[in-house]
């Protein structure tokens, strides 16, 4: 608890100094006028520091603590933790010897190649951060055992190296982590960073950034936290078309601009991008590149540009450009997201398309099992919508203890489609609605429920919502998140 305390308190006295990343839901700020009509809302929840690229969008409001600890960077207190690295002492100059100004001891005695490790450990810990989140679901599905998933627990860790030098990293686990059972069998769940990032800034206006960086196309990708979201899962074109959580190691910049009541806000890197293994069953989620490799000399490019012309609205633009293969096929895609906000009600939709040149499904190198030699789908097409409304109910207020007295409920209410190759009507083609509710108690804790109606097109048929021949299979899902 008082490492989440110094990670929250540290942060804040830094907020106006350091660049803003991924969340740019915090572009859609809560006035004070909304936060009475709106009281911890999921959307205010996006404003906390849910994963290490999104520590920056904490308030810009510090207590003196904070300030002071802004002064020499982000601090992870512990129990017990009261003592310090000794002041920087005056030192003669000399080959590789600190000077009197503390930063500089400070990061000498993290790189002395004659301080052990323990030194060198005591110095970090002075310097860095630590948060997270988990989520755990339940979920039952009609004609199948019911299960419990420990779908998620990350750790983040943010560390300010100088004013304007500072590095990120994301570290998720998946399904429990490794080892874990699928199908009765002992095999590997997930552990991989997500986000593991330095950043130089030049100017608001003007950061570069390297590492592993969560892809700038459409705004879920960038905010995809669990705590943060008022239903469980993921919008379906975001998870296939769209790979969400969609990160490929790379560079670029990124940066904003205020102009008057008006943000302009923007995202663009170099990246290793998508292989071949593009199919209708995956979209593009088996293609997600790798983390030290390219099947080709081509860099992909990527970038998303969000304007928010008032403090209710943000619309963007994203797109995406890059070889698949050796033989110059390439993937293009469009994506277009907005959210608005009017009181307790909140819409947010996206909308994908990708055009894909005529190839195969293959691997990096002739032996590779991945070269099925299937042609891939040229061209796919999804898109969501979702409406949030944020009530309170009296009776059941008047029951809760008065540390509870800022909890909120949310109705949801969410249509989507994915299309993974227009040429094609199949199995693949997914409609589904879900209708949901959730509990926040407290900010950094959310229960939630939801019912999702699922159909697709086997057969070839129109199943869709609106066909006249809606069929569908149901499933409840059921989980809690929460932030730390």
């Amino acid at each position: 608890m008082a490492g989440a305390v110094g990670f929250a308190s540290a942060v804040a006295g830094q907020a106006a100094e350091l660049p803003n990343t991924a969340a740019q839901a915090a572009e859609l700020p809560n006035t004070a006028a909304q936060a009475a009509e709106l009281p911890n809302t999921a959307a205010q929840a996006a404003e906390m520091p849910t994963t290490a690229a999104q520590a920056t969008e904490l308030p810009k409001t510090a207590t003196p603590a904070a300030k002071a600890a802004a002064e020499s960077g982000p601090r992870l207190e512990l129990e017990g933790d009261g003592a310090s690295l000794p002041a920087a002492a005056t030192s003669s100059a000399g080959l590789g010897a600190p000077n009197d100004n503390g930063e500089r001891k400070a990061m000498y005695e993290r790189t002395s190649l004659l301080n052990n490790l323990t030194t060198k450990l005591l110095s970090v810990h002075n310097k860095t951060t630590l948060g997270g989140y988990g989520e755990v679901e339940f979920v039952k599905a009609a004609g199948q055992d019911s299960y419990f998933n420990h779908h998620r627990y990350v750790l983040f860790f943010y560390s300010q190296i100088h004013p304007r030098i500072s590095t990120a990293t994301e570290l998720e686990f998946e399904f429990g982590g490794s080892p874990t059972k699928r199908d009765g069998v002992q095999t590997t769940g997930e552990a991989l960073l997500e986000f593991a990032v330095v950043d130089f800034k030049a100017a608001d206006w003007l950061n570069f950034r390297a590492g592993i960086v969560l892809v700038p196309f459409g705004a879920y990708n960038l905010r995809h936290d669990s705590p943060t979201q008022d239903l469980t899962d993921r919008p379906l074109p975001l998870t296939t078309i769209t790979p969400s959580t969609w990160f490929e190691t790379g560079a670029g910049v990124f940066g904003k601009l205020e102009l008057g009541d008006q943000t302009l806000s923007y995202e663009a890197y170099a990246i290793n991008g998508l292989d071949a293994k593009i199919t209708e069953a995956q979209g593009m989620k088996g293609a997600v590149g790798g983390k030290g490799e390219d099947n080709n000399g081509d860099k992909a490019l990527v970038g998303r540009v969000a304007w928010a012309p008032s403090l209710k609205l943000e619309l963007a633009a994203s797109g995406y450009s890059g070889e698949y293969d050796d033989q110059q096929r390439r993937v293009r895609m469009l994506g277009l997201d907005a959210t608005a906000r009017f009181g307790r009600v909140e819409f947010q939709g996206e909308f994908v398309q990708a055009w894909i040149d005529p190839g195969y499904v293959q691997g990096f190198s002739a032996s590779s099992p991945a070269n099925t030699r299937a042609p891939v789908p040229t061209d796919m097409r999804g898109w969501y919508v979702q409406s949030n409304i944020h009530f309170t109910l009296g009776w059941l207020w008047s029951l809760l203890p008065p540390d509870l007295s800022d909890a909120v409920c949310t109705g949801v209410l969410r249509y989507e489609q994915t299309d993974p190759s227009l040429s094609a009507r199949n199995r693949f083609d997914v409609d589904k609605l879900t209708v949901g509710i959730n509990f926040r108690p407290v900010e950094g804790y959310v229960w939630k429920n939801e019912v999702q109606l699922v159909s697709n097109g086997a057969g070839g048929l129109d199943r869709r919502l609106w066909s006249g021949g809606w069929e569908f299979e149901p499933k409840y899902v059921t989980s809690l998140a929460f932030l730390f």
